[in-house]
């Protein structure tokens, strides 16, 4: 399926065939491997903005060793600009998983909507503008695969220690 993969520069189209490491104990991440929680469904409502953050910082207060305070804030904000935008822009429920990959963070959003997000010119008057822009500059990385049911944004957020383990 085709990805967007969005920087601090212009979105760039690649393919997103690459294969994921899993690891079969879901308690520990390493290097190459993977810990996954399973997805959060919401409505898509205002409240979904408000519970995404809820569960977000319930997952990472549930990795050990803790990240820093300030890859704690730059990921719960990157979850709410992730889900404001799935509610904003889009009809009908969003879903949020998060896992820890490879020293990152990744946050997906998945949504109902198969149109690609697009940058837009900040309007300073606090009506948006702000989200993409503000990700590409918390995100290591930014991407957006199309699936047949809508599409799914991925933030990858770099944490300090590449072990991380569940409580």
């Amino acid at each position: 399926m085709p990805s967007q993969r969005m920087g601090s520069s212009t979105p760039v189209f690649r393919s997103a065939d690459g294969p994921t490491k899993r690891t079969t104990d879901r308690t520990q991440a390493t290097v190459g491997e993977t810990l996954h929680v399973p997805a959060w469904h919401m409505r898509g409502d205002a409240n979904s903005i408000r519970r995404a953050r809820e569960r977000a910082h319930d997952f990472l207060n549930g990795l050990r060793p803790r990240i820093s305070s300030e890859e704690e804030q730059s990921t719960l904000l990157a979850v709410s600009e992730l889900v404001t935008n799935a509610v904003c822009h889009t009809p009908g429920s969003c879903a949020l998983n998060m896992t820890v990959e490879d020293g990152h963070v990744c946050i997906a959003v998945s949504d109902t909507s198969r149109s690609l997000p697009s940058p837009r010119a900040p309007e300073y008057d606090g009506e948006g503008g702000f989200g993409l822009h503000l990700l590409a500059l918390l995100a290591g990385s930014l991407e957006t695969e199309v699936h047949p049911h809508g599409k799914t944004v991925v933030a990858r957020i770099a944490v300090g220690d590449t072990t991380v383990r569940a409580r």
